[in-house]
C-alpha cells in the first residue's frame, strides 16, 4: 500500500511544480530554476549515480530555500532562492561530473547545455516560458495519472455471503 502511494505522489509533482510557479507569479524576486535532464542520459550510467546526485541536489536546494521535484521522466527540476548562480553552477557540475562516463557528454561538444537548463526566474518573460514548460510536463502526465486512478479495482476475496433463511 505505501509503494501505490509513493507513486502516485510521484506522479503529481509535476503538477505540484506548476502549482508552486502559480504561488511564485506574485513575487518579483523568483530565483532560478534549474532542469537537469536526467532522462537523456543512459540508463546505466544514470543508475550507477543517481542516489549521489540527488544527495547534492537536496542539499543545493536545502542551502538555497528552494523546492526539489522528481518528474515521471526521470528529470529534475529545483527552484531556488538565491542569486549566488556561482556556487549553484558549481554544485550542479558536481552532479555532472558524476555523469561523465555518459555518451550524452562524449558525443555533444557542449555537455552542460544538454545537462541542465538555467531559468532566471525573475525575468517575466523567462519566467513565462518556463511556467509554459511546466504546464505542457504536466499536461503529458495528467492523462496516464487519470487513466490509474480511474482503472477499477477488483478485490482479490469475495465479500462474504449472507446467510439465506429456509421460507
Amino acid at each position: 500500500m505505501t509503494a501505490e502511494i509513493s507513486i502516485l505522489k510521484r506522479g503529481n509533482e509535476e503538477q505540484m511544480l506548476v502549482d508552486h510557479l502559480q504561488r511564485l507569479t506574485s513575487f518579483t524576486e523568483r530565483g532560478w530554476a534549474i532542469h537537469i535532464h536526467l532522462s537523456k542520459l543512459g540508463t546505466r550510467t544514470r543508475n550507477e549515480n543517481l542516489v549521489f546526485a540527488l544527495d547534492i541536489l537536496r542539499s543545493l536546494v536545502r542551502q538555497f530555500s528552494g523546492r526539489f521535484f522528481a518528474l515521471k521522466n526521470g528529470d529534475i527540476i529545483c527552484t531556488l532562492r538565491s542569486d549566488y548562480l556561482q556556487q549553484i553552477r558549481s554544485d550542479v557540475r558536481r552532479v555532472q561530473l558524476l555523469f561523465h562516463d555518459d555518451p550524452l557528454f562524449q558525443l555533444e561538444q557542449d555537455g552542460a547545455t544538454k545537462f541542465c537548463t538555467y531559468y532566471s526566474l525573475t525575468d517575466n518573460e523567462v519566467f513565462s516560458r518556463f511556467v509554459g514548460l511546466a504546464k505542457q510536463i504536466a499536461s503529458v502526465t495528467a492523462p496516464e495519472r487519470r487513466n490509474a486512478q480511474s482503472a477499477q479495482v477488483i478485490p482479490l476475496i469475495p465479500p462474504p455471503m449472507t446467510r439465506c433463511s429456509a421460507a
